[in-house]
Parts: C-alpha cells; structure tokens; sequence
C-alpha cells in the first residue's frame, strides 16, 4: 500500500469520526443524568483535532504515521458507535458501562493524539500558514509603526491644541465664575439696601412714638391729675418709655448693619467688574495674577463704611489671606 492510499484511508476515517460531532453523544433526554457530561472535554479535545487534521497536507507524514493514526481512528470510530449505541435499558448498572466508555474514549484520543500531534506543528508549516502568517506579521509591524509615528504626531498636535482650548477654557471659566458672582453680590446689595430702608422706617415710626410719649409725659406733668399711686404710674411710663427707646435704638443698629452689609457687597461687585476689566487687558499671567491678588485683598479685607464700628484694613487676618493667595498662585505657575 503506497503512500497515496495511506493518505485517502486516513482521511475518510477522519471524515466517519467527524460526522458523530452532529450525534448527540454527550447528553441525551433518554439518558437522563447517565450522561457523558464529565468527558465532554475529551469529546472537544478529539474533535479540534480531527477538524485540525483535515485541513493540513497529510501527504507530507510518513506511511507508519498514516498508518498507526488511521488504526487509532478506526478504533476511535467504532468506539464513537458503541456510545451512540449506549441504552440504559436493558443494561446493568449503567453508570459503570457509561464510566467504562468514557474512560477507554479518553485513553483511545490520547492514543491517537500521542501519534499525530507532534506533526500538527510540521505539517501547519508545510501548508505555508506559519511562513504567511509570520510574514503577514512582519508587513502588520512595519504598518504599525508607521500608523504609531504618524499618530504620535498627530497626538503631539492635539495635545498643543488642547492645552490652548485648556488654556482658553480656564480663563472664559474664570470670567465667567466671576461674572456670575458680580451679579450675586450686586442682587444681595439691592436686597439689603431694601431691607435697610424698611428698617429706616420702622425707626422713624418707633422714633416718633418715643417723642411722642415723652411729650404726652412732660405735657401731663403740668397738669393737676394725680394719680392715687404715684410711684406706680411713674414706673409704668418710665418702662414704657425705655421700651419704645430701646425698639428705636435697635432698629437703627440693624438698619446701620443692613447698609454697611450692602455697601460691602457694592464693593465687592465693583471690585469683580474692575477685575474683569483689567484681567482681559492683561496680556501676560503676572499682571492677571497682580490683579487678582488685589482684588481679592480688596474684597475680603475688612472694609470701613462709617456705618458701623469695624477693624481698618491692613490686619494680620488680610496679610493671611495675600500670603496665602500668593503661595496658591507660585504653586500654580509651578
């Protein structure tokens, strides 16, 4: 028997073992949990070999090799058959007849893969797949590296790109976030300067009410009405009166706080649209940096308005706050 017919018989034993893929030989529903479910490995390791195997040039392997491989196969094959034939009817104890073909499918496979699997390597190189693929691959590297310099340049450009939209998003960021809080302390200034004047009447009336009663007290001194408990009445108007000069003196500390409160937060919106003004002059980071700092000194320092009693700027709380803002800004330019 020459080499050619060796080739033919091998091949058609792995065409019979292939056609049992589409058996159901692992699970069947008359099998019920008498399966072959614990062999499926072995099942799956028989066929990716025989699948392997047909696609490979067989010719090039020598006569004993086709020969103890095709042996093995047909004993592979019947014993596929034998599965395909297991019955739980009629059989004694089952489970030890399926053990039984199980384990002499797994020696079978092993058998067979011991012979021809050291070819499989040889015989994938003879086919060409090896040489193509490794020249396919060196063709993908060589591409590779060109995509890789071209995207790496293309990355350094959007990278430059991006950081002057970064650049120039901060700054609109900035302006924004600084508008915005123009308007808030411009709207906060309105509302206590409403308020103030409110209170500014309020004053005036309790005010009134006090001079009133103060005079109502001097014009009945003159008079002859005498009250049976003198020392009583006198108290009761003296309390009064304290009562309606205390409600007049708060109301004015309150409306005094009110406009000192508004024209802090005027001065504060003015300081941010005077900051905006000159950042947007600004054509370098130092001079927006300078003028932050003294905008911001300028805002959260204490400031004398004349309405109320307060510390005069230039402390040791706003000397904080420059130190401060100048170390965030030195770590920034960093």
């Amino acid at each position: 028997m020459d080499d050619r017919k060796n080739v033919i018989e091998i091949k058609n034993n792995l065409k019979k073992v292939v056609e049992f893929k589409d058996k159901e030989l692992i699970k069947r529903s008359e099998w019920g949990e008498v399966n072959f479910e614990s062999y499926e490995f072995t099942f799956e390791r028989l066929w990716n070999t025989v699948d392997h195997l047909l696609t490979l040039p067989l010719e090039y392997l020598s006569d004993n090799v086709l020969k103890n491989s095709s042996s093995k196969l047909l004993e592979i094959e019947n014993h596929l058959q034998s599965i395909d034939d297991f019955k739980l009817i009629g059989t004694n104890n089952p489970e030890s007849q399926r053990n039984n073909l199980g384990n002499t499918l797994n020696s079978k496979v092993d058998e067979f893969n011991s012979i021809i699997a050291i070819w499989i390597p040889f015989l994938a190189y003879q086919k060409g797949d090896v040489s193509e693929n490794i020249s396919n691959l060196k063709k993908a590297i060589s591409q590779a590296e060109k995509e890789m310099k071209g995207a790496q340049k293309a990355a350094n450009e959007k990278l430059i790109e991006i950081e002057k939209i970064s650049t120039k998003a901060r700054e609109t960021a900035a302006t924004a976030g600084a508008a915005v809080f123009t308007n808030e302390f411009s709207n906060e200034a309105s509302e206590q300067l409403d308020e103030a004047h409110s209170w500014l009447w309020t004053t005036g009336v309790l005010a009134l009410l006090t001079a009133l009663f103060a005079i109502a007290g001097l014009v009945l001194s003159f008079t002859e009405y005498i009250p049976e408990n003198i020392w009583q009445f006198i108290s009761a108007k003296i309390t009064l009166f304290i009562l309606l000069f205390t409600a007049t003196v708060w109301s004015g500390k309150i409306f005094r706080a009110l406009k000192h409160q508004a024209a802090i937060n005027k001065h504060r919106s003015l300081g941010l649209k005077t900051f905006q003004a000159f950042s947007n002059a600004a054509s370098d980071e130092h001079t927006k940096n300078a003028v932050l700092l003294e905008t911001t000194r300028s805002i959260f320092s204490s400031t004398f308005t004349g309405f109320v009693d307060s510390k005069q700027p230039g402390n040791d709380s706003d000397i904080r706050i420059i130190e401060l803002l100048n170390s965030v800004t030195k770590s920034d330019s960093n």
